[in-house]
């Protein structure tokens, strides 16, 4: 069946923002790369994102992989520095006002932090009555397919804190953002045992470079 006009439109701007956002992710590397004794920035920065994908996933990497991947120790160490002053400045973002006040900085924060991990992991925000964020932890370490969610320590930690709700997050690092059936199951079986102790589950998001699911959008919560 042909398209219509409409989606190829909306197919040529999606097109488009794709390779605005490469381009300005290749023109901040290559600034970051600059400096180097004859070293050639542009080169540079081709070679770390055929390694690595993306800039986030180059934001992700700790310095031996960016030296594996060809950066030089100053550009790697540039790069790690960059990294970390935008985590930091994406979680202050957090702390700043209740966290669904803007969703956009909540998933910038969570894609930069857990969206490009090479294996996938539990994350879990621990909220105030007022939706402010208290603590986020790393609850559940896996493997490339699969982290578990333990119900009964993010309950107790949630208790521990003081937290009224709990937003969940992990990562999918296969690219599909979709819940699997293990997802949804345990996922349920969170929000039943946080609803038996008053404390609320806001939402389970699943990110996978560049895309993301909610299960209350879903309507899986």
């Amino acid at each position: 069946m042909a398209l219509s006009s409409a989606a190829r439109t909306d197919r040529r701007h999606g097109d488009a923002l794709a390779a605005d956002r490469s381009a300005g992710e290749r023109a901040l590397l290559i600034a970051l790369l600059r400096g180097g004794p004859r070293i050639d920035p542009s080169a540079s920065a081709e070679r770390l994102l055929d390694r690595f994908g993306s800039l986030g996933a180059i934001f992700d990497a700790d310095g031996r992989a960016l030296l594996a991947g060809g950066a030089t120790l100053g550009a790697a160490q540039r790069i790690e520095a960059a990294a970390a002053c935008a985590r930091h400045i994406l979680e202050y973002r957090l702390h700043e006002r209740p966290i669904l006040d803007s969703m956009r900085s909540l998933l910038d924060y969570l894609a930069l932090t857990l969206s490009f991990k090479s294996l996938e992991q539990v994350r879990v925000l621990f909220l105030d009555a007022k939706l402010h964020l208290i603590r986020d932890e790393t609850v559940s370490l896996g493997c490339i397919a699969e982290a578990p969610i333990f119900v009964r320590p993010i309950l107790k930690r949630a208790l521990e804190v003081g937290a009224s709700s709990i937003l969940v997050a992990h990562n999918h690092p296969s690219g599909d953002p979709r819940p699997s059936d293990a997802d949804v199951e345990s996922t349920q079986a969170l929000e039943r045992g946080a609803d038996a102790i008053g404390v609320r589950l806001i939402d389970h998001l699943v990110l996978a470079c560049g895309s993301w699911r909610s299960f209350r959008q879903q309507g899986l919560l």
